[in-house]
């Protein structure tokens, strides 16, 4: 039963079910089953689905990702150039523990023969550097004057504390995710429009070449 093909929650074998306890575990289907109201077969379709939801959040949030990081890394690159990924320019306006990151991943480049540069090093940066990248202490020497180039398309009444509540709205949900933990409970369908908010904001045209291709509020409607 591949998962792009259990759409109709079709009932799960008893044998299945008794694998499920072996290779998943109950602690890891007790959040399932408690929404499911301790039934099995719905709380096995939950798990499915949340499966699936997170599948289908893959493209739209690895296309942000990417274009998220290049427009605050073109910020950098425009304001403090194309070396501005080396520790002794990162530290006149990144704090200790960016800093540290980015000599981790210099590191880390280099242990696999690549020589660092600014994309490589762009591409080598966790999401989560990236979004830190817009926490209020970042405001006054970058943010104050370069929001609205690395957001070119964002509201007027929009401010640097609201783009820095959704970055790690999304973070919080790409990690899960990525982490497959359970998407019960929360509001997908706000933080996918979010996420579509974002993206406008960076590239529009981008934005809707994403969206013309997701399959997330199609997932969002199957929560069985």
């Amino acid at each position: 039963m591949p998962i792009s093909q259990h759409t109709n929650y079709e009932e799960v074998p008893n044998a299945l079910l008794v694998a499920f306890d072996r290779t998943i575990t109950p602690a890891r289907l007790h959040p399932y089953m408690f929404a499911a109201g301790f039934k099995k077969q719905r709380a096995i379709h939950l798990y499915i689905w949340n499966t699936m939801m997170g599948q289908s959040f893959h493209f739209p949030m690895q296309a942000f990702e990417v274009a998220y990081r290049n427009s605050i890394a073109a910020v950098f690159l425009d304001k403090y150039g194309d070396k501005w990924w080396r520790e002794s320019v990162a530290s006149k306006f990144l704090d200790e523990r960016s800093v540290q990151e980015l000599s981790f991943a210099r590191r880390r480049l280099k242990q696999r023969g690549i020589k660092p540069n600014c994309d490589e090093m762009v591409a080598g940066l966790s999401f989560g550097f990236w979004a830190a990248m817009m926490a209020p202490r970042y405001k006054p020497a970058v943010w104050s004057s370069h929001l609205i180039q690395a957001f070119p398309n964002m509201p007027a009444n929009l401010d640097h504390k609201g783009i820095y509540d959704r970055v790690n709205r999304i973070l919080d949900l790409r990690n899960r995710i990525f982490h497959q933990e359970p998407l019960l409970g929360y509001n997908l369908s706000g933080l996918y429009s979010e996420l579509m908010q974002m993206m406008k904001w960076i590239c529009p045209e981008t934005q809707a070449w994403v969206k013309s291709t997701c399959s997330v509020p199609r997932f969002i409607r199957l929560k069985p």
